[in-house]
């Protein structure tokens, strides 16, 4: 019998018996499992070079193999992470307990250098998954209270450091506010966020300049803030940042700006010799 006799044979009995083939050859898998690993592993170790040099001879086919087989390639690999939950799990695990270190300064290094397009992902999954958000606290209240309380913990030292920090910064700016001051400041912005303008009843006093920024407890340096407004300024310079805000409007902006201004004029030479009001135009 020749070769291609042969040939056609062994794929006419393949067609013929393909269920009971990949039957077997699963078996047979699952059977071996730990001794088929460690043959694959064994291979890759002693074809380590040959098989860099095969990817990289053969970049421009793998690279249209997946673009051509996108669906196929994401459903086996959906369907193997299904099928190997708990092995991944373990894997995963392991490697980042061998590899904590280099995972820590790689994710550290990646934040810094993608801070701008992080807090835009999360303002933006935020808005799109508020239910869950909220739905997940609300099962989660204990165990959301646990890890704070271990971070409290595990970053005391830093913390009261940066407290340290604060109280001695505070210390050494001017405290020139009253309840009327307070009052007059939400009646001139109508009771709303000077930022995005939402009105509210439980508005915060929000500094131009920041405290860090040596910016003082005055009328002229203070506006009613919503919480999210504040908590997402945080220390940075108000121009800069509210301008990236999608609510910004060169309105609103101007009023804050004239805030400070006019109460300039109001206070008088004594806050502004003392370099009180740093310019934010």
């Amino acid at each position: 019998m020749s070769k291609e006799e042969i040939k056609e044979r062994q794929k006419k009995y393949y067609q013929d018996h393909q269920e009971e083939i990949k039957e077997r050859q699963k078996k047979y898998d699952q059977d071996h499992k730990e001794e088929i690993k460690e043959r694959k592993k064994k291979y890759r170790q002693d074809h380590q070079e040959e098989i860099k040099k095969y990817y990289q001879n053969h970049q421009e086919e793998i690279k249209k193999y997946r673009q051509d087989h996108q669906e196929e390639i994401k459903e086996r690999q959906k369907k193997y992470n299904q099928d190997h939950q708990e092995e991944i799990k373990k894997y995963d695990k392991k490697y980042y307990q061998d590899h904590q270190e280099e995972i820590k300064e790689r994710q550290k290094k990646y934040n810094q250098d993608h801070k701008e397009e992080i807090k835009k992902y999360d303002k933006k999954y935020r808005q799109d998954h508020k239910e869950e958000i909220k739905k997940y606290q609300q099962d989660h209240q204990e165990e959301i209270k646990e890890r704070k309380k271990k971070y409290r913990q595990d970053h005391q030292e830093e913390r009261n450091l940066n407290k340290h920090k604060y109280r001695q910064k505070v210390r050494s700016l001017v405290y020139d506010y009253t309840k009327t001051d307070w009052e007059e400041t939400l009646e001139a912005f109508d009771n709303r966020c000077a930022y995005c303008g939402k009105k509210s009843k439980n508005l915060t006093k929000e500094h131009i300049v920041p405290v860090t920024k040596s910016g003082h407890f005055i009328k002229g340096n203070i506006i009613p803030a919503c919480k999210s407004c504040n908590s997402s300024k945080g220390n940075r310079r108000m121009r800069f940042w509210y301008q990236k805000q999608e609510f910004f409007t060169i309105e609103r902006y101007k009023k804050i700006v004239e805030w400070q201004e006019d109460e300039k004029q109001v206070m008088g030479q004594k806050h502004v010799q003392a370099g009180l009001f740093l310019k934010v135009v």
